[in-house]
């Protein structure tokens, strides 16, 4: 069957920082490669991501301790590598991190391969102390500009997208504080997202990111079980109680904690409370808009699709420009016809999370798995629209 060409190309000879990388071609020795980004849902944050790659190591040229090795003396961790995959003329960065090691395979058939654990630069943050104080001013900015965080740890700038942020935070002091624990209480206290992109930059957004990206306003693509939809292989729905809560605490630091709560929802699913403290908004007024909106986003129950798996294979001409080109944020609509008939389930989702398997072996296989959360949480009123600005009913307002 078509497969996209896969490019493995690792930087033997420069830092992990450098600019412009030095990039060695390894794709002739990969075996097999696993990718996880992002997260399993909406209300956690993004993850570092994650990459396993096998390359075959029969002439030792992977061994670190081999002298004749054709890499001897910059086969180290903390190598930047890179993965991408080409297809009908379109290539498509997949991961890109750094070698956290390389533990050589020697097999007693006579076999050697060495197996590559990679992690996005989400590693770098989450090892690096910095000592920083910060004035009031916008959660992006916090992030970004001159003397903040990215710059004091020399981030390059061609490998930052960050947005200015809805809100604006509080001055803060950070001591001797990882990069990454600040950042992370910078986007929660916004509510954004934050997470390094498939060619290794990182990216803030606003909350409202996704009621103005034209990928997130606008489905995508239209999955399902009809001949009449781009095919799945699996699909997981969920009705549980995951996702209730019903008695929101939200504590700024130096304010007062604000609580929403609906008694309603605590006599049907018992209370069940949900919690966040010394967020960095400005004022109390913010932090309760925060409650409220998450008491009206999850104080009920409702059915979502947890995650949709797509072979490719099945369909290569309309699903590899699928599974190699969705991207966090990105809306999909997702169908389901139930046996026992009954109207088609039709939901709208978010891509939280994107997994790539691949085995180049004698039965060659890629899947594609995407987390994904109901878009429906991400509908607000709208002045005059039919079916948004129905008043205690379909209206949702945001903060």
């Amino acid at each position: 069957m078509s497969l996209p060409t896969i490019t493995a190309r690792i930087a033997f000879a420069t830092g992990p920082l450098a600019v412009t990388p030095t990039w060695t071609d390894v794709s002739s020795y990969v075996r097999k490669v696993s990718i996880r980004r992002g997260r399993q849902d909406e209300l956690n944050r993004m993850e570092a991501g994650t990459a396993t790659v096998v390359l075959d190591n029969l002439d030792r040229r992977f061994d670190p301790t081999y002298t004749g090795g054709a890499y001897y003396g910059t086969v180290l961790p903390m190598r930047k590598i890179n993965i991408r995959a080409t297809w009908n003329a379109v290539t498509y960065d997949l991961f890109t991190g750094y070698i956290e090691s390389w533990p050589p395979s020697w097999q007693l058939d006579g076999d050697s391969s060495v197996t590559l654990p990679c992690v996005d630069g989400f590693t770098y943050f989450a090892h690096a102390l910095l000592t920083l104080s910060v004035t009031s001013d916008g959660s992006g900015s916090q992030i970004k500009t001159s003397t903040r965080i990215l710059d004091s740890l020399s981030w390059p700038p061609l490998d930052q997208s960050i947005n200015a942020g809805d809100s604006v935070l509080q001055a803060w002091t950070m001591t001797n504080e990882t990069v990454l624990q600040r950042m992370q209480l910078i986007t929660d206290s916004e509510n954004g997202f934050l997470w390094m992109a498939t060619d290794g930059k990182i990216y803030f957004r606003e909350r409202s990111y996704r009621l103005t990206h034209a990928a997130s306003v606008t489905s995508q693509a239209t999955f399902g079980d009809s001949g009449a939809e781009l095919p799945y292989s699996e699909i997981v729905p969920a009705f549980d109680d995951e996702f209730i809560y019903n008695d929101i605490h939200i504590t700024r630091a130096g304010g007062a904690e604000q609580v929403a709560s609906d008694a309603t929802s605590q006599d049907s699913y018992f209370k069940r409370s949900l919690t966040k403290t010394g967020l960095l908004m400005t004022t109390d007024n913010e932090a309760s808009d925060a409650a409220n909106w998450l008491l009206g986003q999850y104080k009920d129950p409702a059915l979502r699709f947890r995650r949709v798996t797509i072979n490719p294979q099945y369909d290569p001409t309309n699903l590899w420009p699928q599974s190699l080109g969705r991207d966090f944020h990105d809306r999909i609509t997702v169908k389901r016809r139930p046996p026992g008939g009954g109207n088609v389930i039709t939901q709208d989702c978010f891509v939280e999370g994107i997994a790539h398997e691949f085995d180049a072996g004698p039965q060659t296989s890629w899947l594609t798995t995407w987390n994904l959360s109901p878009a429906s949480s991400s509908s607000y009123w709208v002045l005059d629209d039919a079916i948004l600005s129905i008043l205690d009913s379909t209206t949702k307002l945001v903060y």
